[in-house]
């Protein structure tokens, strides 16, 4: 294929190998787009559980090749999802990027990993205006619950954020003496109503993903067997946010009764790079016996340490609790644009996955957090 390449008027579709590394990150900074590094960006496939069974017969993304320069990329990532007790093979495309010279060029890439062989399911949860678009006219479908338009925000430090918010519109300083007492008011409000509806249960947090979430898993799949469940082994979860972990910016906050974990929350400290500030992500939340008020207590304790620590704000994207969105926050930052797309490879499994109920959907789906 490299010859054909060498020669081609036009640009060529391959495989995608670990050795396009070096090409891929110089496309991705040109297009102001940032870049894993090479143990990170190769741990998608090699750490991965799901790929290491399938290592033979699984295409780790697909490449844009004109001549011996790579103008497009697209990643494939496998993951494992589960429905009735059955398993769903599910890609995830991540990095889907191209050199505007060849934009023409790039639905061909989602098409390779929308039609590719040996999967049920394909999922886009990281979509742009112009993604979205081209999803859209490819067959794939936005997920019919939750709110992937738009996100809740509760602000935790109120002067830093005005500070902040200010100087990316240029305006002066001072301001910030009157816009950080209407934050603080308005978060005020908003967080009373999270610690009323908070039960007087033990929130903690640890470090680690331990044997308790394997435990935890098993339960979770029986009790909710018509719904549409990332695997949340313990195994999984290691692999999904192992740099997280290693750079301790993982917030797992735990609910336990009687020595068994009945509720958890994951929570990505990142910087929000459009104002340069810290903020917590809400990725994840799951409790057993449909007792989802246990997001409460969590939200109240989070919240709480998140003023402490003097991070910036807390962000919720489309998670839904159970399959039911839960607006409490006190302010909304709208997208403009659904994120979360889906196409299932089989009439049946597209039949159901057309139904509200089917799903559970949070942002340790497809490709959001990874």
């Amino acid at each position: 294929m490299s010859s054909q390449a060498a020669t081609s008027t036009f640009p060529v579709i391959r495989e995608l190998s670990l050795d396009d590394y070096s090409q891929i990150t110089i496309l991705e900074a040109q297009r102001g787009l940032a870049s894993k590094n090479y143990e990170e960006w190769t741990h998608l496939w090699t750490g991965n559980p799901v790929y290491s069974s399938l290592r033979n017969h699984w295409p780790r993304g697909w490449v844009l090749q004109h001549n011996d320069r790579i103008v497009g990329a697209f990643a494939n990532i496998p993951l494992l999802y589960e429905y009735n007790g059955r398993g769903i093979m599910t890609a995830t495309g991540r990095g889907w990027v191209v050199d505007p010279t060849y934009s023409g060029y790039a639905p061909l890439l989602l098409d390779e990993f929308l039609n590719q062989p040996n999967v049920d399911l394909c999922l886009s949860t990281t979509a742009n205006l112009e993604a979205s678009r081209i999803l859209e006219a490819l067959g794939a479908s936005p997920v019919p619950v939750g709110c992937w338009d738009k996100s809740e925000v509760w602000i935790t430090n109120y002067r830093g954020f005005a500070r902040a918010w200010l100087a990316k519109r240029h305006l002066p300083a001072t301001f910030t003496y009157f816009m950080a007492p209407t934050l603080f008011l308005k978060s005020t409000i908003a967080g009373k109503t999270v610690k009323t509806r908070a039960s007087k249960v033990e929130v903690e947090r640890c470090t680690e993903f331990d044997e308790r979430f394997d435990e935890f898993w098993q339960s979770l799949r029986m009790q909710k067997p018509a719904s549409l469940l990332a695997v949340r082994t313990r195994a999984m979860l290691e692999w999904h946010f192992r740099h997280p972990l290693l750079e301790k910016r993982i917030w797992i906050q735990t609910i336990n009764q009687q020595g068994r974990l009945i509720a958890y929350a994951i929570f990505l400290e990142q910087q929000n790079r459009a104002l340069d500030i810290s903020q917590l992500l809400l990725v994840d939340f799951q409790a057993l016996d449909d007792n989802e008020t246990l997001i409460y207590p969590i939200l109240a304790s989070v919240l709480h340490e998140s003023q402490k620590q003097r991070i910036h704000l807390l962000e919720k994207v489309g998670l839904c609790i159970g399959n039911k969105n839960v607006a409490v926050a006190p302010h909304q930052r709208k997208r403009g644009f659904w994120s979360y797309y889906y196409k299932a490879r089989n009439g049946s499994l597209s039949a159901l996955l057309s139904k509200q109920n089917a799903w559970a959907p949070s942002m340790l789906d497809g490709d959001s957090t990874l």
